[in-house]
C-alpha cells in the first residue's frame, strides 16, 4: 500500500508543479538496508534486452536492445518482506526492502516493453513486486529481484504478454541500485493477450540494468505538505 501512495506522490507533485523532495540515498556500507527510508527512484536512461524465440523452436532467434525510463518504489526497511513472506528470518532485523516497478517504458523506436500495474494496452498489467533482503554472510550486500509482467509492442499492432511472471535478478550494494538484473536462460511462453490468448513467442532471456539513477525519494511528509497546499488552493 505504501508503494502505491509513493507513486501517487510523485503524480500529484507533478501536476501540482511541485518539486520533488530532497533525494535520500542508501550504502555502500554494512547494514545500510537497515537505515534505507522508503522513496521512489527514476532510472532515466535504464536499458533492457530482450531475447526471443519468434519460431516457438525453443532457440533465441531475436534481440532487441532497448533503452527508457524506469520507476521503482520502495517501502521502509522490514524485519521480513510483505510481498515474499519467510525472505528471511523474524529475528528483530529490519533487514528487508519491499520493492515494485511503478512503471518501465524501454524502446529501440520499434520495439517497446511496457511494465507496471495498470499499464498496458487496457491497463492489464498486474504489479512487478520485487525485494531487497540482506545477505546473512555479507550484511553490505543485498540480494535483489523483480516478478516482471511485461507487455511487448513488436510493431504492425502484435502485442506479446507474459502471463506469467519473468524473476530477474541482481546483487545491490546501495540505493539508488546500479546494477544489471538477468532472469538468466528461460523459456516464458508470450501470448497475444494477457489472459487466454494465442502462444506467439517465447521469451528465452531478459536483462536489465540501471543506468544514470535520478532518485526522486518520497515520505510520509509529502504526503502531508501536499495535502496542505491542496487546502490552501481550495
Amino acid at each position: 500500500m505504501k508503494l502505491r501512495l509513493l507513486a501517487l506522490i510523485v503524480a500529484g507533485c507533478a501536476v501540482a508543479g511541485l518539486p520533488g523532495p530532497a533525494s535520500a540515498t542508501g550504502g555502500p556500507g554494512d547494514h545500510w538496508i537497515d537505515t534505507t527510508p522508503a522513496g521512489l527512484d527514476v532510472y532515466a536512461s535504464s536499458t533492457a534486452t530482450v531475447e526471443l524465440d519468434l519460431n516457438l523452436d525453443g532457440t533465441p532467434d531475436a534481440n532487441y536492445a532497448l533503452i527508457g525510463q524506469t520507476t521503482i518504489a520502495r517501502g521502509d526497511p522490514s524485519d521480513d518482506s510483505t510481498n515474499y513472506p519467510g525472505l528471511r528470518p523474524i529475528d528483530g532485523h529490519l533487514d528487508v526492502i519491499d520493492t515494485e516497478i511503478v512503471s518501465m517504458s524501454l524502446t529501440d523506436g520499434t520495439v517497446t516493453l511496457i511494465a507496471g500495474a495498470g499499464l498496458g494496452q487496457g491497463g492489464v498489467l498486474p504489479a512487478s513486486w520485487g525485494a531487497i533482503a540482506e545477505q546473512p554472510t555479507d550484511p553490505a550486500l543485498g540480494d535483489s529481484l523483480f516478478d516482471v509482467y511485461l507487455e511487448l509492442d513488436l510493431g504492425g499492432g502484435t502485442y506479446a504478454y507474459s502471463q506469467t511472471p519473468i524473476r530477474i535478478s541482481s546483487v545491490v550494494d546501495r540505493i539508488p541500485m546500479i546494477a544489471t538484473y538477468d532472469s538468466g536462460p528461460v523459456l516464458i511462453t508470450l501470448h497475444d493477450s494477457f489472459q487466454g490468448g494465442n502462444r506467439i513467442a517465447n521469451l528465452t532471456r531478459l536483462e536489465f540494468t540501471t543506468i544514470v539513477p535520478e532518485p526522486a525519494v518520497l515520505t510520509l511528509l509529502a504526503l502531508g505538505g501536499l495535502a496542505l497546499i491542496r487546502k490552501r488552493r481550495a
